[in-house]
């Protein structure tokens, strides 16, 4: 029993000399190394569409940049490394926190990155935000974030047609009123002219049969 013993406390204390190797290995140039690399690690995200694993979800394809061969991150269900197959992981909207690891120094933590990504704007899909009249309202924009109806949505978009259309009706409005001035001005000045030649007209005539 006591050589069992023995040889086991003998592996026991290998296995830490190991790690005390391995841990001063990682000394703190090396930490502030690896923790400048986690801090230049950045992420681009692409709307995918509608989350089929939580309601009121949109789901996100993210990708992470600065990753080198020393450093790698994960959450409770992914890995994701410089070396991996796909570029992407999938991710829900909201705030995701994942860490940044070391993979040495026993795979020490270095840093969390959040991950905030937006409620999607699934009205921005709708045809009618794809119309030049509608296309820049807030509504239509893929990042809008107010939580309305689509009864709502609907009444911001004829609200918006309707304020078009007055605006399309007071253009015309004002030309054919700037043609009825014009025309009532040269009538009126016609009107004028023909009276004042009618008069003169009876006026010569008058002075003719005087002589």
């Amino acid at each position: 029993m006591r050589k069992v013993f023995y040889l086991t406390l003998c592996m026991v204390l290998m296995l830490v000399n190991i790690d005390i190797v391995d841990a001063e290995m990682c000394d703190s140039e090396d930490m502030a190394r690896l923790k400048g690399l986690a801090a230049g690690v950045s992420y681009n995200s692409e709307y995918i569409g509608k989350s089929m694993e939580a309601d009121n979800y949109q789901q996100y394809r993210v990708n992470f940049i600065g990753l080198t061969n020393e450093i790698y991150i994960s959450d409770s269900h992914y890995t994701f490394t410089v070396n991996n197959d796909s570029q992407f992981i999938k991710l829900n909207s909201g705030n995701n926190v994942l860490e940044i690891y070391s993979r040495n120094c026993y795979h020490l933590r270095l840093k969390s990155i959040e991950v905030n990504l937006p409620k999607y704007n699934i009205y921005a899909d709708y045809d009618v935000c794809k119309e030049e009249d509608n296309k820049d309202l807030d509504v239509c924009s893929p990042s809008y974030t107010g939580d309305i109806s689509v009864q709502d949505f609907y009444d911001i978009i004829d609200n918006n047609y309707t304020k078009l259309h007055k605006d399309d009706e007071t253009i015309v409005d004002k030309i054919k009123n700037t043609i009825f001035d014009n025309v009532y001005i040269v009538g009126m000045g016609g009107l004028v002219l023909s009276i004042i030649i009618v008069i003169l007209i009876i006026v010569r005539t008058r002075k003719n049969r005087l002589d």
